[in-house]
């Protein structure tokens, strides 16, 4: 048990990483490139870096065991959403920095906040349940955060706007931490990353369902101008 428990904290961390790392290519890159953050909204990476500071706390002994895995990943995935952070901060329009800057001030306040309290206030096992409540609520915010796009994919019928390999690795790593929190036993890990599951799944159908309607309209159009349309 201890040994499966290994691997999928292993293959959390792989799918983890493709996670955090696919903004660089887009829409990362694209934004230090043009200077400029166009209409792209910054929210899904101040959460997830608010999730990842709160999940890293939760990770260190002081508040539970042998989580070395989750500790490796959110440090790692702290380190990506800094840096996505810092480019909304530089590239953002001057009236929309002193926002970023009160965001990033409520996650510090609320990353302090969990610490402090949790380690001088709470001790054993009470520690454990208040810091996980609070870092798993945040964690389904942060796997629900791309369902903020459903309504421009259901009004467009189209998934331009929800990149399949977001979807599909926000759903495997969900997956694997689902499995990791089972096999520990530790359900203030398995419950959210099983929430985090399930929304991925939506998310994957919305992506078959649209992509799909995509494709049979464009096979129909290029049906019609062959002239084998009725």
């Amino acid at each position: 048990m201890s040994t499966l428990r290994t691997v999928f904290g292993a293959l959390g961390i792989a799918a983890g990483f493709m996670l955090f790392a696919f903004p660089v290519f887009n829409p990362i890159m694209r934004i230090v490139v043009n200077k400029d953050t166009g209409q792209l909204s910054g929210m899904p990476y101040y959460v997830t870096l608010l999730s990842c500071l709160l999940s890293l706390w939760y990770a260190t002994p002081f508040v539970s065991q042998n989580n070395t895995a989750l500790l490796v990943l959110n440090g790692i995935g702290a380190v990506f959403e800094a840096t996505y952070v810092l480019a909304f901060l530089l590239y953002s329009p001057r009236n929309h920095r002193n926002k970023i800057y009160g965001l990033l001030f409520g996650i510090i306040i609320i990353s302090a906040g969990d610490v402090l309290i949790s380690y001088f206030a709470l001790h054993g096992q009470t520690r454990k349940i208040v810091a996980g409540i609070i870092t798993g609520t945040v964690s389904i915010l942060m796997y629900g955060s791309p369902l903020t796009v459903v309504r421009t994919v259901v009004n467009e019928k189209s998934v331009e706007s929800m990149p399949l390999s977001l979807s599909l690795f926000s759903f495997l790593c969900a997956t694997c931490w689902f499995v990791y929190g089972i096999l520990g036993s530790d359900y203030i890990v398995a419950i959210p990353n099983g929430i985090g599951c399930l929304l991925g799944i939506v998310q994957l159908s919305l992506y078959a369902f649209y992509f799909h309607g995509r494709n049979m309209q464009t096979s129909d159009e290029a049906s019609v101008e062959l002239g084998q349309g009725k």
